[in-house]
């Protein structure tokens, strides 16, 4: 009996064990390969009831988000049902060097181009523009897709999250969905160049 009790304890050692590596593990995408990196600035409320800030509800970006929402609460985020968002996501992207070009193509909300550096000012949504749209192939391309997690008027930053990533080709609901899942894994927490 002490010999069935010791190596039960012990295969549930090696199952803890490999369930706190895969928590740290990285996240293989089919539709982008690369890395993710994340910072939390302040703690998120409690409960954390994440939503996607969408300043065109237009039903393509509507689909677009309803996608990437998918897949944040299929990695455990807590989404909106029949509650308030506290946590509003402000998404931006662009890609660089699609289609054998050397520019990119870009999307967020406002005209404005998505910053090199710092910490962007402006209100980014799910992206509109050639890249989300119309169910399309996507080139091959690096994708810089950022993720702020703020208070739901948008005064407060709580987490910001990065994905950088090669394009490998796939529909747009495909992709976001799959970021959806990286970034619903990874809010509110630290994450240092994991790979996807």
């Amino acid at each position: 009996m002490r010999h069935i009790v010791r190596r039960t304890l012990s295969l549930l050692g090696l199952v803890g064990f490999g369930c706190m590596a895969m928590a740290g593990a990285a996240i293989a995408l089919d539709t982008c390969r690369g890395e993710m990196s994340a910072s939390p600035l302040r703690p998120l409320p409690v409960p954390a009831v994440i939503g996607v800030d969408l300043s065109d509800n237009s039903p393509e970006n509507a689909a677009l988000a309803a996608a990437f929402t998918r897949g944040m609460s299929n990695a455990g985020a807590q989404v909106p049902g029949s509650s308030a968002a506290t946590v509003k996501l402000r998404l931006s992207w662009q890609v660089l060097g699609s289609g054998g070009s050397s520019g990119g193509n870009q999307g967020g909300s406002g005209a404005q181009d998505f910053p090199q550096g710092g910490i962007d000012r402006q209100a980014p949504v799910i992206p509109d523009q050639k890249l989300f749209s119309g169910g399309q192939t996507l080139q091959p391309g690096l994708l810089v897709f950022r993720a702020e997690a703020r208070d739901p008027t948008g005064s407060t930053i709580f987490w910001i999250g990065s994905v950088q990533c090669t394009l490998l080709g796939s529909e747009n609901e495909t992709l976001l969905y799959e970021l959806g899942q990286v970034i619903g894994g990874a809010i509110g927490k630290r994450r240092d160049h994991v790979g996807i």
